[in-house]
């Protein structure tokens, strides 16, 4: 692998860890429907310049049923359990949960796209698995953590996994671009009555907010 790369691929492994740790910081203080509906917010509004200079909104309008589910299984519904799960789980418990989104990913491309595995791929997936368990072993033996938690970033990683399958089957013409900011942009629209019903249990301090 050429180093630019691997740089690429850590410096982005830091970023997506990362965000685990600031939702442990930020969800006792703003609560799950506030953290989540500023994720896609802000999101929407970083993306959005982008899309109109690159004059996209056009993949938005035309593919916006398919860009709907997108924004339903890749963003509101995993941000949603995700941040429920750090409320209850250290930050890296839930960032290695996530590494599961990959072989669920790898796994409904085989069963629903009908993508072939080869038996090393097989070997992988199957050793993805055992490793995010072992790593996680001390975790999940039943030692005051709830499996609740645990099963809602699965079922967050899944929607993921989902999300990767739908998109290549449905979305392959649409640009990666209009897909992001658009899903997140129905995200937020989709999460604003949440966030604007349920309260914030606390009073977010600087460091919340920064977070």
């Amino acid at each position: 692998m050429p180093i630019k790369y691997l740089v690429e691929l850590l410096l982005l492994g830091a970023i997506w860890g990362s965000s685990f740790m600031l939702m442990r910081i930020t969800s006792p203080d703003f609560g799950i429907w506030a953290v989540v509906e500023l994720r896609a917010l802000l999101a929407t509004l970083v993306l959005l310049p982008f899309v109109i200079a690159k004059r996209q909104l056009g993949d938005i309008r035309v593919f916006a049923k398919p860009i709907f589910v997108v924004a339903l299984t890749n963003t509101a519904i995993p941000f949603s359990l995700f941040t429920y799960g750090s409320l209850h789980l250290p930050s890296a418990l839930t960032a290695l949960l996530n590494g599961t989104a990959p072989m669920f990913g790898a796994l409904l491309a085989w069963l629903w796209l009908k993508e072939s595995m080869t038996n090393l791929a097989k070997l992988g997936f199957v050793c993805g698995f055992v490793g995010v368990y072992l790593l996680s072993y001390e975790t999940l033996n039943f030692q005051g953590v709830s499996l609740v938690p645990v099963l809602a970033c699965l079922v967050a990683t899944f929607g993921y996994g989902y999300a990767i399958c739908y998109i290549k089957r449905h979305l392959a013409q649409a640009k990666p671009l209009a897909i992001a900011a658009g899903s997140q942009a129905i995200s937020a629209l989709v999460l604003l009555p949440m966030a604007l019903y349920f309260p914030m249990p606390g009073s977010p301090d600087l460091n919340s907010w920064l977070a």
